[in-house]
């Protein structure tokens, strides 16, 4: 409840064209849901079961050309939390299009089960992969988004760098908290 009343409040506060969630559960979906679509969003790609990466557009902003969605494979993916959507649109003003993907990658660390950093590194290749797909049909720039579960320096990171992709606080113009994006939720609000 309490991450539910957050976000929407920082929905409604800035309206972005759209918006990549992960950890998105049947029951943060009931609740947000409504409140999203009475803001005039609507989801990309929802599977049979919930879409744990989904991601959501402002219809009055940008119009959705193409969506899927992909479940990562096990064992890197418990209870089917690991995925990564992608989907095209193009901003109603101006006309240009672009690319978004939104994952969440495999979580534990490899000390705690051997074989996870390279779970990344090949999650993350089937992503670039299906990227330059995209990009191949659709001749635009794509925004690659969600919770990596390591850090640039990590072996996943540097391979997609190597590809030319870059983080988006190095290429902003205006900058806000360049703390760590982890932050502990409470009843009390964000730390």
């Amino acid at each position: 409840e309490n991450r539910n009343e957050g976000f929407i409040g920082l929905f409604a506060a800035y309206l972005p064209e759209v918006i990549c969630m992960q950890e998105y559960a049947m029951q943060m979906h009931e609740h947000m849901y409504p409140d999203l679509k009475g803001m005039g969003y609507e989801m990309t790609a929802l599977p049979d079961s919930v879409n744990f990466t989904p991601i959501y557009y402002n219809k009055k902003k940008v119009k959705l050309i193409e969506t899927a969605y992909y479940p990562h494979e096990l064992p890197y993916n418990n209870h089917n939390t690991k995925s990564y959507t992608t989907a095209v649109f193009r901003l109603k003003e101006g006309g240009k299009k672009f690319i978004v993907i939104n994952t969440h990658l495999w979580w534990k660390s490899e000390k705690a089960m051997a074989g996870s950093n390279n779970a990344r590194v090949e999650q993350l290749k089937k992503i670039v992969a299906t990227a330059k797909e995209l990009i191949a049909r659709h001749d635009c720039p794509v925004f690659l988004m969600g919770d990596m579960n390591c850090n640039l320096n990590s072996e996943a990171m540097r391979n997609v760098l190597a590809e030319g992709y870059r983080p988006a606080w190095q290429i902003a113009t205006k900058y806000g908290d360049l703390r760590c994006g982890h932050h502990q939720c409470s009843k009390d609000g964000f730390s």
